[in-house]
């Protein structure tokens, strides 16, 4: 049987494989609306620092856009998180007190340009460094420090 165009081979339901990921489910809903749907999912991926997957409808795709409009304003770049003292206070005790301390940068680590902060720190408390996928931009100077970051990282590819 053929398909005539726009008529999906499959469904899946992609706001809950997306959500089972840990990430945020946006959609363009209308032709009309496909603009202010696509900044709002940029807002929610700046905003709350999360991933979010867009989801594109084939009729939205395939639906003209008039080429006249203005672009939209972007919202501000969020600023530095701050951490809850309490939380440092808890993170510390545990790092003291561990017996093979391995500190992880991820997303964080990369919006917060805490790499040498990361550095530091390893140093201090004899920790392993490595990265997550999220934090692959501090790695040269992660494995720059420890070989047994760079075992980790290659066993888990």
């Amino acid at each position: 049987m053929c398909r005539r165009r726009g008529e999906e081979h499959f469904y899946i339901e992609q706001a809950e494989m997306v959500r089972a990921v840990g990430a945020v489910s946006e959609r363009l809903h209308t032709p009309a609306s496909a603009r202010e749907d696509a900044l709002r999912a940029v807002t929610r991926a700046l905003r709350d620092r999360q991933t979010v997957v867009l989801s594109m409808p084939l009729d939205v795709q395939h639906a003209p856009l008039a080429s006249n409009l203005p672009p939209l304003d972007l919202p501000p770049a969020p600023g530095r998180m701050q951490p809850d003292p309490r939380t440092i206070e808890k993170l510390a005790d545990a790092l003291a007190s561990a017996k093979r301390p391995l500190i992880l940068g991820g997303r964080g680590a990369m919006i917060s340009d805490a790499e040498a902060a990361l550095v530091a720190l390893a140093d201090r408390s004899g920790a392993l460094l490595a990265t997550s996928v999220c934090g692959m931009d501090c790695l040269p100077a992660i494995l720059g420090r420890s070989a047994s970051a760079a075992v980790f990282l290659a066993g888990r590819r």
